[in-house]
């Protein structure tokens, strides 16, 4: 036993009674305490953190009194500490008084006839009345009164005689073997206590436990964290007192649950739920635990994650991007600008211009790096199709659908990047729903009703002129607004000129060709490739040099071997070359190409070419003026 502090109403009797039980239990402390100075002992004693107290009568009560939080237990009056009393007593009279003031004494017809006395048996409760209580016993006749110490002191105020109600070693014993029951019952429980105390601050959630009352039982650390309050000071309280957000009569009506209730909490958005506990239809009190919805989101994103986004990251960053022109490094500059951001973002170019590596490494250089960089092109499926891949479905929404379901892409790079690849192929009705998911920031699956939030980032792409697709109503304008927040032109590869040959240069150097160190470009057909206009880009360039190391016989590269083995329609005449010399920025390059290829399909009718480009025939014979292309 530990921490036991054991009352000795008797001053007499408490050196004998510690000598004999000391050695038995030693963390067992036995002094002398009457009533009156009963709260100057016990202050003392308590801040040794006392956890069991037995005490006699009226001292229990009052400790109980001044400690509801402490175990007592009431020392018994055993029949042997009565006919110790009893024997004592007879010296003084015939017609004994035996008064207590917590219960009364069962069974004195038994010493009335053993003793040959006569018995009077007084309860004096509340003990107020011990006065006027032993006044009645003296009126009565009684020669000598038993009882207490307290009794016995009021008695003495009267000048009549009195015996101690005597505290013998059965009550002592029998009070020790109580103390060892409610001990290993304590420590029992204060095990199982441990466990779930663990357990409730190591869950995420906040945890609040009710008694029937609505008064708070308990407090884990999140839920401690989360109202800025601590266990010890909300313990006991009413919780309508302590958390006000749930004085709502829909949140906190006994026996009524709550399901995903939405408060605001020191300006902390927390979701909660509430649970009556019933045992038999009785009901005990209620469980709330509470989520903070930021946190609810992380962890949600984090599960996304791991189920869905294994395969979905971004391999490629800025250093990734090959060139010293400075053309591809104002663009690097104005896209690592650009990712630092969370706006959405409109990357647009030719064909093979590295539109998707540029998405990859802005989502690398975010601060959504860490999460799922999903791509998905837009003109690769069929439109039914790609509504299904972007927001997914449920069991049952269509013929062919998978049983499980399916996440869509948006649900897989919540917290993420969504890149969206030829995003000019999406049809009306898919240009609808992505609008309502980047206004409303919530996907629902097809064939289901339930609202998914999502947090993503989009990156769209095309090759195509989203301006001129708005003015000919085949792309919506309040889409082409939402997704061009931040516009990235990737230059062409004839606007880099300088950088062609460290391309070439690189193919050749990771290939298996025996010739790989070996190879030289002639400045003839340095010239050529400089002057080719490369319709298809860094694409197109890769698959040429593919070319020369899978047919070329020399590592001599010549102009006339080129000639062989790229598109002629492609070369730049004399007059073009003198042209490409004109220091235009790539913005400008390509107004020059959309110019050149509206002429081109319209057979140099400036009308039609001026209604393809979606200007007027003024503001195109000024550009050809600008350009020297009349």
């Amino acid at each position: 036993m530990k921490n036991v502090l054991f009352l000795i109403p008797i001053n007499s009797m408490t050196e004998e009674t510690r000598n004999r039980y000391s050695q038995i239990d030693p963390h067992v402390d036995f002094i002398f305490s009457n009533t009156d100075s009963l709260s100057s002992v016990l202050n003392d004693k308590m801040t040794n953190k006392i956890k069991i107290i037995a005490a006699r009568a009226n001292s229990a009560k009052v400790v109980k009194r001044l400690y509801p939080h402490t175990k007592v237990i009431e020392i018994p009056i055993t029949g042997y500490d009565v006919i110790r009393s009893f024997n004592a007593a007879k010296f003084f009279g015939k017609t004994i008084a035996i008064i207590t003031t917590t219960a009364d004494v069962s069974g004195l017809d038994v010493f009335s006839d053993a003793f040959n006395i006569k018995i009077l048996n007084y309860l004096a409760t509340p003990p107020d009345k011990l006065e006027s209580v032993v006044k009645d016993a003296l009126f009565q006749g009684a020669e000598v009164i038993v009882g207490g110490a307290l009794t016995c002191r009021v008695v003495e105020k009267l000048e009549h005689k009195s015996t101690t109600l005597l505290l013998g070693p059965e009550s002592v014993q029998r009070t020790l073997q109580e103390i060892r029951n409610i001990e290993e019952a304590l420590e029992l429980e204060a095990s199982r206590q441990g466990f779930v105390n663990k357990l409730m601050d190591n869950i995420v959630e906040g945890v609040i436990s009710l008694d029937k009352n609505q008064n708070i039982l308990s407090i884990n650390s999140v839920a401690e964290g989360i109202f800025g309050i601590k266990e010890e000071d909300s313990t006991g309280m009413n919780i309508k007192d302590s958390l006000p957000f749930l004085q709502n009569p829909s949140s906190i009506d006994t026996f009524e649950s709550v399901s995903n209730g939405i408060a605001t909490v020191n300006d902390v958005n927390i979701v909660f739920n509430k649970l009556p506990i019933k045992i038999d239809e009785k009901y005990y009190g209620d469980i709330i635990t509470l989520h903070e919805t930021n946190k609810v989101q992380k962890m949600e994103n984090a599960i996304r994650n791991q189920i869905y986004a294994k395969n979905h990251v971004a391999q490629y960053t800025f250093n990734d991007i090959i060139g010293n022109s400075k053309a591809i490094k104002d663009t690097i500059y104005m896209a690592k600008n650009y990712a630092k951001t969370e706006s959405n973002i409109l990357i647009s170019g030719e064909t093979g211009t590295g539109k998707e590596l540029f998405a990859q490494s802005i989502h690398n250089e975010s601060n959504r790096k860490s999460n799922a960089f999903v791509a998905i092109n837009c003109g690769a499926l069929l439109d039914n199709l790609l509504e299904s891949e972007l927001f997914g479905y449920v069991e049952g929404a269509f013929t062919g659908a998978n049983k499980k379901g399916k996440a869509g892409v948006f649900e897989i790079a919540h917290g993420g990047t969504i890149f969206l690849d030829e995003i000019s192929e999406m049809d009306y009705k898919n240009q609808a729903s992505l609008l309502r998911v980047i206004q409303e920031k919530y996907v629902v699956r097809l064939g289901s009703h339930d609202i998914i939030p999502v947090d993503v980032r989009i990156i769209a792409a095309t090759n195509n002129n989203l301006k001129n697709l708005v003015q000919e109503n085949k792309f919506r304008a309040d889409l082409y607004f939402r997704l061009n927040v931040l516009n990235l032109l990737l230059p062409p590869l004839k606007a880099r000129k300088g950088d062609i040959l460290t391309f070439i240069k690189l193919f050749i150097n990771t290939s298996q060709s025996k010739f790989k160190d070996k190879y030289v470009l002639h400045k003839e057909a340095v010239e050529l490739l400089n002057n080719y206009s490369w319709p298809g880009n860094v694409r197109e360039l890769m698959n040429i040099t593919e070319r020369i190391l899978a047919t070329s016989t020399s590592p001599i590269i010549t102009k006339e071997f080129l000639q062989g083995i790229i598109d002629p329609e492609y070369m730049s005449t004399s007059k073009d070359a003198n042209k490409s010399k004109d220091n235009y920025s790539i913005k400008e390059q390509m107004q020059i190409d959309e110019i050149v290829k509206a002429l081109k399909s319209t057979k140099g009718n400036l009308s039609k070419a001026a209604l393809l480009l979606g200007i007027n025939r003024s503001t195109l014979w000024r550009r050809m003026n600008k350009y020297k292309l009349n």
